[in-house]
């Protein structure tokens, strides 16, 4: 691809005050998320390690983004690091935090998948929940995790670009487009492998396209379910409800913020889109919210986290009752307040002569 132009970076993409805003973020919710993860959830059983995962498996992909932000230089299969670790990581050890970004990303997603679907068996096919309880299922996704793992890491770690031969490799790829990134710290250019490496990029461009899809599906499902419970007078518990709705809340983050934008720098690769690194580069950026949006998701749907948030408010941010006014049909009146205590005032009934 010789004699391209050069993809421009905007200084936003770069180490900047936003990086360690969102990272002490990242920490203290984190911690609140887990506390209330593991303590507060006896009502939902083994649903709370589905929810465990997914606050864990995001988070990880969070604190990756913030602390290494792979700079793409889209559609250029290179990069380089502009993260709170821009001066400190190596060639090989950003290797290390973009297969482990792609992980985590990879993870996040499946992890949010599993969870919307363990939701809905919850809430309209309870009886199944077996198929996604027992050991075999938990066996294959462990196994499937691995084997995701190994790819990536085939490609990214063991299949690498000697550090000698970037520059030779990246001028043969790019020509002289991305001479001025050199010398940034942790720049890296991956091998096409005659097109095996574009093409691999498409396959998980459709993966995860599937994925949304059947996100965006389930969406219209539970809807559908939803009303047709309301009709046939099935009962829906609050904790149910709750559930839905962060199900619900969740897929459409996922959508937005995960699927998406990742979809956006993957499918750049395997096509090969031109002047879409700007792109690409605000789509990274907003995988990085994704983490705390999913936490405020799952604080404020499911029905037992939001009555120990606003129990614990309430605590600290006192209410002034309004007074509280009793009607009896003996006629008596009675008022409660705060000021004053209570107020009586009997009412005699008149002798009609009945």
């Amino acid at each position: 691809m010789p004699n391209c132009s050069s993809p421009a970076i905007s200084p936003i993409f770069i180490e900047n005050i936003s990086f360690y805003t969102i990272m002490t973020n990242s920490v203290i919710m984190s911690i609140l998320t887990y506390y209330i993860i593991l303590t507060k959830s006896s009502l939902l059983g083994r649903f709370k390690y589905y929810l465990l995962y997914q606050t864990v498996c995001a988070q990880l992909l969070e604190i990756t983004i913030v602390a290494v932000k792979p700079v793409v230089l889209t559609p250029y299969l290179g990069g380089f690091t502009g993260g709170i670790l821009r001066n400190i990581l190596t060639y090989d050890t950003f290797l290390i935090s973009v297969w482990l970004g792609y992980c985590t990303a990879g993870t996040c997603i499946i992890s949010a998948a599993l969870s919307v679907i363990y939701r809905f068996f919850f809430i309209f096919q309870p009886h199944n929940r077996k198929y996604l309880e027992n050991k075999y299922n938990f066996v294959v996704i462990f196994t499937g995790h691995i084997a995701a793992y190994c790819i990536f890491a085939y490609f990214i770690l063991i299949d690498k670009v000697g550090q000698s031969a970037l520059i030779p490799v990246a001028l043969n790829n790019s020509g002289t487009a991305l001479v001025e990134y050199f010398f940034e710290p942790g720049f890296a250019i991956f091998s096409e492998h005659e097109g095996i490496v574009r093409w691999l990029f498409k396959c998980i461009f459709y993966f995860i396209l599937a994925i949304s899809t059947a996100f965006l599906g389930s969406i219209v499902f539970a809807i559908v379910s939803f009303f047709v419970s309301h009709r046939s007078k099935i009962t829906i518990t609050r904790t149910t409800r709750s559930l839905l709705m962060t199900s619900l809340s969740q897929a459409t983050l996922c959508v937005i913020f995960l699927n998406g934008p990742s979809m956006l720098v993957i499918g750049t690769w395997g096509w090969n889109v031109p002047n879409s690194n700007f792109a690409a580069n605000i789509a990274m950026n907003l995988v990085s919210l994704y983490a705390t949006f999913d936490r405020i998701s799952t604080l404020c749907f499911v029905a037992p986290y939001r009555k120990f948030i606003i129990s614990k408010l309430n605590g600290v941010i006192p209410c002034r009752s309004h007074p509280k006014i009793r009607v009896m049909l003996s006629g008596q009146v009675s008022w409660h307040g705060q000021i004053g205590g209570m107020a009586k005032v009997k009412h005699k009934k008149k002798d009609t002569g009945r």
